[in-house]
C-alpha cells in the first residue's frame, strides 16, 4: 500500500492498531512523517504485509542548485530467480501553480 500525506498522528495511530502488530509489517517512510508535528509537513509512506523489499532507496524526483525539491520511494521486490519488480511512491502536486 502507497500512502501520501501521512503525519507523524496518523503514523501513532496505525502503529497502535493490534493488526499491525499481530501481522508480519513491513514499513518505509520519509522522514518528512516523523518530523510532521514539529514542521507541519506529510511525506509517502509504504506499507508491505508478508513481503520486505530487496532493497529501498528515498531517491530525489529532481535537484535545483538550492535544494531537493521532491522525493520519492523506491522499492525493489524478488519475485523469484528471475523476476525482480520495482514499485514507486511519488507525490505530485501542483504548489498551488496556475498552471
Amino acid at each position: 500500500v502507497c500512502l501520501q500525506e501521512v503525519t507523524r498522528p496518523f503514523l501513532n495511530l496505525l502503529l497502535n492498531e493490534s493488526w499491525l502488530a499481530e501481522n508480519n509489517y513491513f514499513f518505509i517512510l520519509k522522514q518528512s512523517v516523523i518530523d510532521s508535528a514539529l514542521e507541519k509537513t506529510y511525506g509517502q509512506m509504504m506499507l508491505m504485509k508478508n513481503f520486505r523489499p530487496r532493497s529501498w532507496q528515498i531517491r530525489p524526483l529532481e535537484e535545483t542548485a538550492k535544494k531537493t525539491t521532491k522525493e520519492y520511494i523506491q522499492a525493489r521486490f524478488g519475485i523469484n530467480a528471475r523476476v525482480t519488480i520495482d514499485v514507486l511512491n511519488v507525490h505530485l502536486h501542483s504548489n498551488r501553480s496556475k498552471n
